[in-house]
């Protein structure tokens, strides 16, 4: 029954219906629609990405998709945002890549890189390169800063326990002889 108006498929459906009941009438409404989607993608540099599953209800742009995920965050690339379109009479397994031009479309009010997003779609955003570099050195980084913060606190753990046995300042459980 797809492709149907609400009318048509109830009128169908009363069709049908009307084999076994006399004169049917029903009453018919649409609960859920739109079930082809689209996808933005948002890169989170060294951790993930974010996926966001947006209904296409017919005629979507770029900046309908952005506006729908209420517009970049603060580590978004404006320069580095693309469409990957499923193919469409290409090679099996390649998708046609739409590259964004983001300041054409908000500074310039270019609607030729405003393209419009088809269900299937994925729109990505790529993180700043900066943002990926900075959060990839602190991802492989962090392992060895806990090491040498652990290595640091025993050091300093066994230094004071030691000056304390040498009759250091501040009488560390009755040693030292202070005053």
């Amino acid at each position: 029954m797809s492709g149907l108006t609400l009318d048509e498929a109830k009128r169908a459906i009363e069709g049908h219906l009307s084999q076994f009941v006399v004169n049917p009438e029903i009453s018919l409404d649409v609960s859920g629609f739109n079930s082809k989607v689209y996808y933005v993608i948002f890169s989170g540099g060294a951790y993930g990405d974010q996926v966001i599953r947006i209904p296409a209800t017919g005629n979507e742009t770029v900046l309908d998709a952005i506006g729908q995920v209420y517009g970049l965050s603060q580590v978004a690339s404006r320069c580095h945002i693309w469409i990957a379109r499923p193919s469409l009479g290409l090679e099996e397994g390649e998708d046609a890549i739409l590259p964004v031009d983001w300041n054409a479309i908000t500074r310039r009010g270019s609607s030729a890189a405003n393209y419009e997003i088809v269900p299937g779609d994925r729109l990505f955003v790529e993180a700043r390169p900066i943002i990926c570099i900075d959060e990839n050195i602190a991802l492989y980084l962090a392992p060895l800063q806990r090491l040498m913060g652990a290595t640091i606190l025993a050091v300093g753990t066994g230094n004071v326990v030691k000056f304390a046995g040498r009759g250091g300042a501040g009488g560390l459980g009755g040693f030292g002889g202070g005053i």
